[in-house]
């Protein structure tokens, strides 16, 4: 990596810190002013399983499911909880009109056709949403809790197109 890269993506990782505590400062206002309730974790394991037969037929090379390697993106994570608040307007559905639901990742449709399957450091997922921070090479990972998008925070990631 080129230190103007590395420049570049420490600038763009402050600006995700700063964005991130001024989330965490609105979270603690409402929580104090009784605006907000804590809810308790999903136990761990809830992630859906791996598709070991497409993952096999990805490693065999197999021409239905050869891997076109997009590049190194940005990752963050929402969460699938049902109400409003910062991750998304609680309705439950993607921009293209699926749950939103583990193993779904927005995506900037220019880089990424909705609808497409992608594999993000070798696990799969469906571009079924988008984001208005989701720009370029940047995806929004859905996860089951809030607290669990909260830890997963802001990390690169290698990205695959099926």
């Amino acid at each position: 990596m080129t230190d103007k890269q590395k420049k570049r993506l420490r600038q763009r990782l402050e600006a995700d810190i700063k964005a991130g505590l001024v989330i965490l400062a609105l979270v603690l206002v409402g929580y104090i002013a009784g605006r907000l309730t804590v809810r308790a974790a999903e136990p761990a394991g809830t992630w859906p399983p791996v598709d070991k037969p497409l993952m096999a037929a990805m490693v065999r090379g197999e021409p239905s499911f050869r891997l076109t390697y997009l590049g190194t993106f940005l990752a963050t994570h929402y969460c699938c909880e049902r109400y409003p608040h910062i991750c998304g307007t609680g309705d439950g559905l993607t921009a293209t009109g699926a749950a939103v639901e583990p193993g779904i990742v927005a995506v900037d449709p220019k880089v990424i056709p909705l609808g497409s399957t992608v594999v993000i450091d070798g696990e799969k997922y469906l571009a079924a949403d988008t984001g208005g921070l989701i720009k370029g090479q940047r995806v929004d990972i859905a996860v089951p809790t809030h607290a669990e998008a909260l830890a997963l925070g802001v990390r690169e990631v290698e990205v695959w197109a099926a």
